[in-house]
């Protein structure tokens, strides 16, 4: 069976697209046919950004405007690839995530995106692990635990980072805190969608101030399982910065430094580290890393680009073979749950 993951995270900066084929067998085995990323036009990236300011109806509008978006990225990937999926997996875009109100919401319209490339899509993962009393994220322990065995911990550097790992025969996981989406921010300030190897990073000095909040804050001591939603980002962590007044070469290197602080004091020295997502290729904040003793083995360009795409095809499939995609012992679900809602194409 041959499917197509699609994601765009929450720092915005382009839409993967992966082709994966599963291979049932007495194991289930797996690989990567095709993959590619797309940058998505500023016109829709600028109105992503601002969602939760919008009307509903400039909301309603965004809604289909996205997904046409996506569609026509995937019609032109399955050209380009030569490929015949059996089904397409989207994440769409998360414009609210509450567990309190167990309720996660990512922009999407299933039906029209269906219709308009004629494939069955799978997409609005999150909600049935969220009714269950979960967190509804991260995901990302599904494929840790199934696909890319033999690690120590699982580390995503995305919009926000987070980390799966296996304690005593159990999965754990959780969203650490907001990593790409604060470093790109601060880049735009600038003039620069993103701190390409970390340069602006480097030439900025740590705040000590700013750099014991950051280590102190209530979120980072939470025990798990918890998970952080974007608007959480703007409203309470981005304020929280910026009312140090720091240029944003500062922000950001006190920022690579606590984000290495934090993997130094918490990972077991001597761990194997799967690092995946755009934050890997800042080479300044995995040389601060480095320093701090921690592994930094880098993987193949194409698990650090793709392995959140794989993720959704992942979660996908097992949905439509009738199997749990997502893990209780890392949500906090009272059972593993099949998510996902089926549109036919």
């Amino acid at each position: 069976m041959i499917g197509i993951g699609v994601m765009s995270g929450s720092s915005l900066d382009g839409l993967d697209i992966v082709a994966v084929e599963f291979i049932e067998g007495e194991d289930l085995s797996w690989k990567v046919i095709a993959y590619e990323t797309y940058d998505l036009d500023d016109g829709i990236t600028g109105r992503l950004s601002t969602i939760t300011i919008m009307t509903a109806a400039e909301i309603f509008r965004l809604n289909s405007d996205y997904t046409l978006v996506i569609a026509g990225q995937l019609q032109q990937f399955i050209l380009d690839k030569r490929l015949q999926p059996n089904f397409v997996a989207v994440h769409g875009h998360t414009v609210m995530h509450s567990p309190e109100y167990k309720s996660s919401w990512q922009l999407l319209n299933g039906g029209l995106l269906a219709s308009t490339i004629n494939c069955d899509v799978v997409c609005d993962f999150r909600n049935n692990d969220m009714a269950k009393g979960g967190q509804g994220t991260p995901m990302a322990v599904l494929v840790d635990r199934d696909l890319y065995p033999g690690f120590d911990y699982y580390v995503n550097l995305g919009g926000i980072a987070n980390i799966s790992f296996l304690k005593e025969g159990v999965w754990n996981a959780y969203d650490l805190f907001p990593f790409n989406q604060v470093l790109n921010h601060f880049s735009r300030k600038v003039g620069q969608p993103y701190d390409k190897n970390g340069v602006i990073a480097s030439q900025g000095k740590v705040d000590k101030n700013l750099l014991s909040q950051l280590l102190t804050d209530p979120y980072i001591l939470k025990p798990f399982p918890k998970s952080i939603d974007n608007d959480w980002v703007k409203t309470y962590w981005m304020d929280r910065i910026n009312k140090y007044n720091l240029s944003s070469a500062d922000v950001m290197r006190t920022y690579v430094e606590f984000a290495a602080m934090y993997f130094s004091n918490n990972i077991t020295k001597g761990s194997k580290i799967l690092w995946s997502g755009g934050g890997v290729h800042h080479t300044f904040f995995m040389k601060t890393l480095e320093s701090k003793g921690v592994d930094v083995n880098i993987p193949d360009t194409t698990i650090i680009d793709s392995k959140e795409a794989v993720l959704i095809a992942y979660a996908g499939y097992l949905r439509l073979c009738g199997k749990p995609n997502f893990v209780s012992s890392a949500t906090g679900a009272s059972d593993n749950v099949i998510g996902g809602a089926v549109y036919k194409g």
